[in-house]
């Protein structure tokens, strides 16, 4: 993706952009501990509701007044930036309320949710992410026919690399089964591959798809890009893994953290 039409930010506004990353970092962890404080007594739905609401003010209060700032004289090359954060705020509050209504992981020690939140992860916030997606590369002025959304987004079809990339993960995932079987009978593993595909389909497209399509508007050389820019996806990303610890004070998904860097690192260079 060589077209691009936006200056890239100044080092100022970069700074501002990577405080704002490690205040949603904050304000996550700061509504999982302040979920910790509310009476037990208190209905489940009552309190993740209160988590949300809380997690969703930290978060959009501010990303609005940075998106205001680039409508300033001498801000509007941060835009993409302040879409990103946006953006990024809004899809957490879509994923939030989400698990609130589906209620807790199924058992102690897994990640999957209910069937309820597989359901509305397909259906609310995979479109949600698209959508998203769409609308700040469009704003931004990326985008003049269907063909380069469906480029920007990473729905284009994918090159012999990115296939057989995909190939090798899923042998690796099925080396066991001749010895230790299968997941189960034939429902068990759909229902665990439906349950992945919701987990994780929404955050490929909107973090290694939409917000990727965000960073490559900005007119700089490649090497430049992988310098400067690479790491603003990384770095949004580890901002967001600890908005799932809300609102069930999932503290265990923190270790998600750790797939952060080889899959950005990887999506990065599929994608240019």
């Amino acid at each position: 993706m060589e077209s691009s039409s936006t200056n890239p930010p100044s080092p100022p506004q970069l700074l501002l952009f990577f405080v704002l990353l490690i205040w949603l970092a904050a304000a996550a962890i700061v509504a999982g501990m302040a979920a910790a404080f509310l009476p037990s007594t208190w209905p489940e739905a009552a309190r993740s509701s209160l988590v949300v609401a809380l997690l969703a003010a930290l978060l959009l209060i501010p990303f609005g007044g940075f998106a205001l700032l680039t409508r300033r004289p001498g801000w509007t090359a941060a835009c993409p930036l302040a879409l990103i954060l946006v953006g990024v705020g809004v899809y957490i509050t879509i994923d939030a309320v989400i698990r609130a209504i589906a209620g807790p992981p199924q058992a102690e020690g897994t990640y999957l949710l209910p069937l309820s939140g597989t359901t509305l992860r397909l259906i609310l916030l995979t479109p949600a992410a698209l959508l998203l997606g769409g609308i700040g590369v469009w704003w931004s002025g990326g985008l003049r026919s269907r063909g380069e959304l469906r480029h920007a987004l990473g729905l284009n079809l994918p090159g012999p690399l990115g296939l057989l990339l995909s190939l090798a993960a899923i042998a690796i995932l099925t080396l066991g089964w001749p010895l230790t079987g299968a997941l189960g009978d034939s429902w068990t593993t759909q229902l665990l591959l439906i349950q992945t595909l919701a987990q994780t389909l929404p955050e490929e497209l909107f973090f290694r798809g939409a917000l990727l399509a965000l960073l490559l508007t900005f007119n700089v050389q490649r090497s430049t890009f992988n310098v400067r820019f690479w790491p603003l996806a990384l770095f949004t990303y580890l901002a967001f893994t600890p908005s799932l610890i809300v609102p069930h004070g999932d503290w265990a998904k923190l270790t998600w953290l750790f797939t952060a860097l080889p899959l950005t690192w990887l999506l990065l260079e599929l994608r240019r």
